[in-house]
């Protein structure tokens, strides 16, 4: 099987003969993270398991593609409403989020223990999720020059045009655009999602995109785009 165009940043592992991706800015002792492909069943606890994660101790958000990111404790339940971004300092919580061609980003830090899970589609960057994760971790008392951030596989800048709203609402980012048809735009959601990150004070050299795009590659990802009414991918990482 033809491998997906991950980019050097990320890596395919393979589970029980089945492909998971693995960001390489994340693989530092004490955490547990991974990406998974649409390769993998439904049957959830067997995933999870496979994965080396407690079924038992999963948190997800509940995706409202928007800005909140929740601090998770142990006692908010399986799933918190209203969320599109988790943290947690807890060992052994954890966090979950779906996609299937918005950015799941992953983030860890390796001085605190704190782990991060974010999902970010072009409204919930234009709100700024991921400096507000940032920011919420280093009141915390994380350092954003110790965060791994990892930014799994999205719809690319090939697959993905906008029109004026959206454009207007990431105008703060005009690099991640370029001419489309007339009154369209194609988007780059990776570019913006860095650049959050870097302009939050995340080091370059700890920012790993995926440069897979989900719309291109049917054989290894979910696409709305592409597919309209379909499955997601999970993007977890815990701290062990």
């Amino acid at each position: 099987m033809r491998g997906p165009g991950v980019g050097p940043a990320f890596r395919v592992d393979w589970v029980r003969g089945l492909p998971v991706l693995r960001a390489r800015v994340l693989e530092v002792s004490g955490f547990r993270h991974a990406f998974t492909t649409r390769h993998y069943p439904v049957r959830d606890h067997e995933v999870l398991h496979d994965l080396g994660f407690d079924p038992q101790r999963v948190v997800e958000a509940e995706q409202v593609h928007g800005g909140a990111v929740v601090l998770v404790d142990g006692t908010t339940g399986g799933r918190v409403s209203g969320a599109d971004g988790l943290w947690t300092d807890r060992p052994g919580l954890v966090l979950r989020v779906r996609s299937a061609d918005c950015l799941p980003v992953l983030v860890a830090d390796p001085h605190t223990g704190r782990v991060a899970a974010v999902h970010a589609g072009w409204r919930g960057l234009s709100a700024g999720i991921l400096s507000r994760l940032v920011q919420a971790l280093c009141e915390a008392g994380s350092r954003p020059e110790d965060l791994r951030c990892a930014v799994g596989p999205s719809v690319g800048p090939c697959c993905y045009e906008v029109d004026e709203p959206v454009r207007r609402a990431l105008r703060g980012w005009p690099g991640a655009f370029r001419p489309g048809r007339p009154g369209r735009w194609q988007l780059d959601l990776r570019e913006v999602g860095r650049a959050q990150l870097l302009s939050a004070g995340v080091l370059p050299g700890h920012v790993g995109v995926c440069t897979a795009c989900t719309a291109c590659e049917p054989e290894w990802f979910y696409s709305y785009r592409r597919e309209g009414r379909t499955g997601r991918l999970w993007a977890l990482v815990s701290r062990t």
